[in-house]
């Protein structure tokens, strides 16, 4: 009943050959202790012993099936992980160089935000200079009007 089974090795195929021998005697044993114990008989057919052997069988296709699915589902999902190891390789590789780009960068910012800052502060001690120079020039501007008004006043 097993020769169409493809997918079964022939070393399991006589396992399953001999338990299924193994459970139409068992059943035929329990149908005489049964007919001992309970006083009624039942009967095991080859109808019945047929009948296991189609269910047996349809199980095992349905699993063959389900374990096809399940390994065929494995590796797709293990050939991704493959495709994300490579991908993540690629990744660090990029990752390495730009880092090596953008210390570069990192460092001429540096730089460059140090002389903003030393400009910076030359031209707040501009500013401070200037406004105490027009602080000066204002106090002398007021100074000589005062005496410009004397000097006007003194002549006329």
């Amino acid at each position: 009943f097993l020769c169409d089974e493809s997918n079964v090795s022939s070393e399991k195929k006589d396992h399953v050959s001999s338990h299924m021998v193994l459970v139409h005697r068992e059943v035929t044993a329990k149908s005489r202790e049964f007919r001992t114990i309970m006083k009624r008989q039942y009967f095991v057919t080859p109808k019945n012993y047929i009948d296991f052997i189609s269910v047996f069988r349809e199980l095992l296709r349905s699993n063959i099936k389900k374990n096809d699915s399940v390994t065929s589902r494995l590796n797709g999902g293990l050939t991704k992980l493959a495709e994300a190891a490579d991908a993540v390789d690629r990744m660090q590789v990029e990752l390495r160089e730009k880092k090596v780009t953008v210390d570069g960068k990192t460092s001429e910012v540096e730089e460059l935000i140090e002389v903003i800052q030393q400009k910076t502060k030359i031209a707040t001690e501009s500013s401070e200079e200037a406004s105490k120079k027009q602080e000066a020039a204002e106090s002398q501007a007021k100074i000589i009007a005062q005496e410009k008004a004397k000097a006007d006043s003194a002549l006329m």
